[in-house]
């Protein structure tokens, strides 16, 4: 058996909607996915709240796959990387694309 541990962080469950939501490239189906996700949470906020919370938790959670990514591929023997080098640059661009336009966000691929 294999544990992947590369993803365990122990942090706000906001962080990780940066790593949900570049998955999807319509930006309606992102904002369905994303009032889904904050229906979850009626009793820590108002929604307006949680809105924001969201909005300023994209970026961070891009940054955090950034040093994930650099982590993981310090921690890597000499050879292949098996893609792993794209992932921290990847996750740069989508921290500024979501700065810049939310959920109407794209990276190119």
């Amino acid at each position: 058996m294999v544990i992947d541990w590369s993803d365990a962080a122990t942090g706000h469950p906001f962080t990780d909607l940066a790593n949900w939501l570049n998955r999807v490239s319509d930006p309606a189906v992102r904002r369905s996915m994303l009032d889904v996700w904050l229906a979850c949470w009626p009793d820590a906020a108002p929604a307006a709240e949680l809105e924001e919370a969201a909005r300023l938790a994209l970026p961070i959670g891009a940054l955090h796959q950034v040093e994930s990514y650099r982590r993981i591929s310090e921690s890597l023997e000499p050879g292949p990387d098996w893609g792993l080098g794209r992932g921290g640059p990847a996750f740069a661009r989508w921290a500024l694309a979501w700065l810049d336009d939310g959920l109407d966000a794209t990276v190119a691929r």
